[in-house]
C-alpha cells in the first residue's frame, strides 16, 4: 500500500536487468591446416565470460548498491552463474528525496582460455514495451502527471574504461579485450537528474546484452 503525503513522493525502481552475455564464436569456424594429415582447431567450449561479484574468480551472489549522492534506498542485485548461463536480475529502489544517485558495482570475468573481446553493448527494450526505460503512474497518478519526473531520471553504464551514457545499441566496439583469468569491473548507474519527484510511479529498465567473442 502507497501512503500518501503532499510533501513526500516517492518513485518506485525496478531494476530487472538480464544481463546475457551474448557470446559469438565466429572466430571458431576457421580450421588452420598444419600439414596434409593434421589440423588445429580451436575448442569453443573453452571459450567462457560471465558475471560475477569478484574480479578474480567467476563468482555468483548478491551485489549491494551504492547511494552516491541524495535520499535513495535500494536492494541487492543477484548475480548466477548455472550451466555456463550467467545473468544478473532483481534490486529495486525508492527514491525519497532530491538529486538522489545510485551505483551497482560488479565484473565481466573470463574464465575461459582464449582473449574474450567486447564487440557490442545493446540495451533491449522492456518487455512487451517499445522502449528501454518505462515509467508506469501509480494510483493516483496520470501518464501526463509523471511525464516530467520520467524524464528526469537517467541510466549510464560503464565497463572498464568504457563509458556508454546513451541507452541505444552500441556496436563496433574495438580493441576491448579481456585476457583469460581476469575480469573488469562494470558499473551501472541511475541518477535522478531533477528536483524531488512531484509524482508517484514506478520505473522499470530492460535488460543489456554484452557481446563477447575470440574475434575483435
Amino acid at each position: 500500500m502507497l501512503y500518501r503525503n503532499p510533501r513526500l513522493k516517492i518513485v518506485i525502481i525496478l531494476f530487472i536487468l538480464i544481463m546475457g552475455l551474448s557470446v559469438g564464436f565466429a572466430a571458431f569456424s576457421k580450421t588452420l591446416n598444419v600439414t596434409t594429415t593434421h589440423k588445429v582447431q580451436p575448442n569453443a567450449s573453452e571459450f567462457s565470460v560471465g558475471l560475477s561479484t569478484s574480479s578474480s574468480s567467476l563468482t555468483s551472489g548478491e551485489v549491494t548498491p551504492t547511494v552516491l549522492a541524495g535520499s535513495i534506498e535500494a536492494t541487492n542485485l543477484v548475480i548466477t552463474n548455472n550451466n555456463g548461463v550467467s545473468s544478473i536480475s532483481g534490486g529495486s529502489a525508492k527514491i525519497t528525496g532530491a538529486g538522489p544517485a545510485l551505483s551497482y558495482e560488479f565484473y565481466v570475468y573470463n574464465s575461459g582460455k582464449y582473449t574474450a573481446y567486447l564487440n557490442s553493448v545493446t540495451f533491449n527494450n522492456v518487455s512487451g514495451e517499445s522502449s528501454f526505460k518505462v515509467c508506469t503512474p501509480l494510483p493516483g497518478e496520470t501518464t501526463s502527471s509523471i511525464s516530467s519526473d520520467c524524464s528526469n531520471l537517467r541510466y549510464f553504464l560503464s565497463i572498464g574504461s568504457l563509458s556508454i551514457i546513451n541507452t541505444t545499441t552500441n556496436g563496433n566496439i574495438n580493441n576491448h579485450a579481456l585476457e583469460p583469468g581476469s575480469g573488469e569491473k562494470v558499473s551501472i548507474q541511475m541518477v535522478y537528474t531533477g528536483t524531488k519527484p512531484k509524482s508517484d510511479f514506478k520505473f522499470e529498465f530492460g535488460s543489456i546484452d554484452l557481446s563477447y567473442s575470440t574475434a575483435d
